[in-house]
């Protein structure tokens, strides 16, 4: 199931969980995606309260996903904001070029793994 968000422009994608007797896997299907990840990264020893983020992307998308902990996210795009937490590796927060977020992290050892469309480029960032 997954919930639009701002105009569509992002979105909370529930993800799969494969489950046994050893434990959770959360696979994330590069080909369901509606861009092809470039690159991948982790936040992750962030102090309790700290907010992270703070930009838009002019080109790139990025896909979030907590895996452990709790994050916020807020985002916003012209005169319309939302927040939606992050606390399940199942949760997958996808968020369209132009949409502004920031991040909390609201526990500690919150870990955050994001997925983007493009190689970092200070140039695409938007912070206004």
């Amino acid at each position: 199931m997954n919930t639009d968000i701002l105009d569509k422009k992002i979105s909370l994608l529930q993800l799969e969980v494969i489950n046994d007797s050893r434990g959770n896997l959360f696979p994330v299907h590069f080909s369901e995606l509606p861009f092809q990840p470039k690159r991948m990264f982790v936040i992750a020893d962030v102090p309790i309260g700290t907010e992270r983020g703070g930009h838009a992307h002019k080109k790139q998308a990025q896909l979030m996903i907590c895996l452990s902990g709790k994050v916020e996210i807020y985002a916003q795009i012209d005169n319309e904001s939302n927040k939606v937490m992050l606390e399940q590796p199942t949760q997958g927060l996808l968020v369209l070029p132009t949409v502004w977020t920031m991040q909390k992290f609201l526990e500690p050892d919150s870990r955050l793994l994001v997925f983007s469309s493009g190689e970092y480029d200070r140039g695409d960032y938007i912070v206004d």
